[in-house]
């Protein structure tokens, strides 16, 4: 969470998950919204709404969590290892594609 601020993002309670031994714990994550995490990736608001609509065909779908048809949150730590994967994927394609390393 480089470029977003804490105060700017809420927890949101992840469900109970249960252990081995059998007790559960409540885990917390951040979640932004919508321009949180278009400002956070360095694209336009519709750009975010154009890779959520095809992630279910995307071959590394962006994460995110619907809470109602017009309400999608991402959790912050998951959409920072999305961006670097993407991020790592094209600088590898590029450089396969005589690009500079």
């Amino acid at each position: 969470m480089s470029k977003i601020r804490e105060a700017e993002v809420k927890p949101l309670a992840v469900p109970a998950v249960p252990d081995p031994t059998g007790s559960t714990t409540h885990t917390f994550q951040f979640h932004i919204n919508i321009r949180q995490a278009a400002h956070f990736l360095g694209v336009a608001e519709g750009t975010v709404y154009h890779w959520v609509s095809r992630s279910p065909r995307a071959g590394d779908p962006i994460p995110f969590v619907k809470l109602s048809p017009r309400c999608l949150r991402f959790p912050a730590r998951d959409l920072e290892t999305w961006a670097a994967r993407r991020r790592n994927g094209r600088i590898t394609a590029k450089a396969g594609k005589g690009g500079v390393q």
